[in-house]
């Protein structure tokens, strides 16, 4: 029983942790209200907390472009995903992320669960998340000359 009580209060603490770390992200209401309706953030937990790190470390946000269309009888969702200052809004667009995903089952609904899969293919496949913070920080080097 004691083994039963520990291993419980082992799982709250880890999904605390997972609560804890929140992405902040800017999109437009639409993406934000398609993303919210299949699930938000989806992707792997370890990857989530690793990028949510990341961006908390370094004062950054996501910016999310992305489109859910029907074409050709296929359903296409894309995403784009970059940084952006949290405060300042001094965005750098170097090493983005990109995913694009399509099913040929051709609806709207279809297309907008693809954009949100898209989305989180593109966060937990960030290879370049490093760099893109790194870019980050140079544009915000030169935002702050440019004030002088």
């Amino acid at each position: 029983m004691k083994k039963l009580i520990l291993v419980a209060m082992m799982s709250g603490f880890a999904l605390s942790a997972h609560a804890e770390c929140k992405i902040t992200s800017v999109r437009s209401d639409e993406i934000g209200a398609i993303f919210k309706k299949y699930g938000g953030w989806t992707f792997s937990e370890e990857k989530f907390n690793q990028l949510c790190a990341k961006l908390k470390s370094a004062r950054a946000r996501i910016q999310i472009a992305g489109m859910a269309s029907v074409l050709n009888n296929n359903s296409i969702g894309w995403a784009s995903l970059s940084v952006l200052d949290f405060d300042t809004g001094v965005a750098s667009t170097d090493f983005n992320s990109m995913s694009t995903q399509v099913n040929g089952f051709a609806s709207q609904d279809k297309a907008n669960e693809l954009m949100v899969a898209a989305i989180n293919s593109a966060a937990e496949d960030w290879n370049g998340i490093d760099k893109a913070l790194a870019s980050l920080q140079e544009q915000r080097k030169k935002a702050r000359a440019n004030l002088k």
